[in-house]
């Protein structure tokens, strides 16, 4: 993927809701919005709550529903990225860590994601609708690399 960096294709307008934010109002929020997560942030990065974590909710503990918050199902094991990072990187961290989403930050990733360091979410949805260009720009690159080769 040429040099296209993940700020060249992340969004900056992040949906969030507090740790204590209602489980059914938060599923409503993704719904109505109609996204695929919600980042769980006060003062802090504390998770992320996707289409997955509600799902399994659903499925696994509709019981419980009435009760629950965000942070009781939202992922906290988050992988973030840099914007100024390659988007093959973003890819393949995507890859490794098995997500779908990745929190774009300032700075080096770390625990604790504060909020000015909070930049935005690049996920593969974003990803894919650049791949095309991504998939062209290569190939132009390929095929002069072979004249020269040939």
């Amino acid at each position: 993927m040429s040099n296209m960096q993940v700020r060249d294709v992340m969004t900056e307008q992040v949906v969030t809701v507090p740790p204590a934010a209602d489980f059914r109002a938060t599923a409503r929020e993704m719904l109505e919005r109609r996204i695929g997560s919600v980042l769980v942030f006060d003062d802090r990065l504390h998770g992320i709550v996707t289409e997955t974590d509600v799902l399994a909710v659903v499925v696994e503990r509709p019981e419980s529903i009435p009760s629950l918050v965000a942070s009781d199902v939202m992922t906290d094991d988050l992988v973030t990225v840099t914007p100024d990072r390659p988007l093959s990187w973003a890819v393949n961290r995507i890859g490794d860590h098995n997500v779908k989403k990745l929190p774009v930050v300032r700075g080096q990733a770390g625990p604790i994601v504060r909020a000015g360091d909070l930049l935005g979410i690049v996920t593969l949805s974003d990803i894919s609708h650049h791949l095309p260009d991504e998939v062209r720009e290569t190939r132009k690159a390929l095929d002069r690399r072979d004249k020269w080769t040939d």
